[in-house]
């Protein structure tokens, strides 16, 4: 009789333990394209390794309007580049959709250019998404 109850006990509180757990590791609430344009809008830090191995350091300020404007300086390097970018975003399927319209240099990044970044998670303050080629980047809010 004795073990029965300690059997009932242990199997009422694993359960319960269980059920606790299973609401812990429930996924966030996922984000609608309206909650990320919301969190977007303002100016972020851009500092990591792009795509392609070269580093990237700058800023990024998506304005409500749907336009955007971003200065970086590429490598580190003997001669490190610095550019400027404008154009156009919007968010789609959780997705940011940015369009480049001016390049202070086309031969890397051409008018027209469209980039796609998946949005993993976004707050007041980082906002972690993934490029079209798989790379996951951190940026960090600036206060304007």
């Amino acid at each position: 009789m004795h073990n029965l109850i300690t059997g009932a006990i242990f199997l009422t509180a694993s359960l319960l333990f269980v059920e606790l757990c299973h609401g812990a590791d429930d996924a966030p609430k996922k984000l609608d394209d309206a909650e990320i344009t919301k969190h977007l809008v303002g100016k972020w830090a851009v500092d990591e390794v792009g795509d392609h191995g070269l580093k990237v350091r700058g800023t990024a300020h998506f304005k409500k309007d749907g336009t955007f404007e971003a200065e970086a300086t590429i490598g580190d390097g003997e001669k490190p580049v610095k550019l400027s970018l404008s154009g156009t975003w919007k968010v789609s399927d959780g997705v940011i959709v940015s369009t480049v319209t001016k390049s202070s240099s086309p031969a890397i990044v051409a008018q027209g250019r469209v980039t796609k970044n998946h949005v993993i998670s976004i707050g007041e303050r980082t906002i972690k998404h993934k490029s079209e080629m798989g790379k996951e980047c951190i940026r960090t809010r600036i206060k304007e």
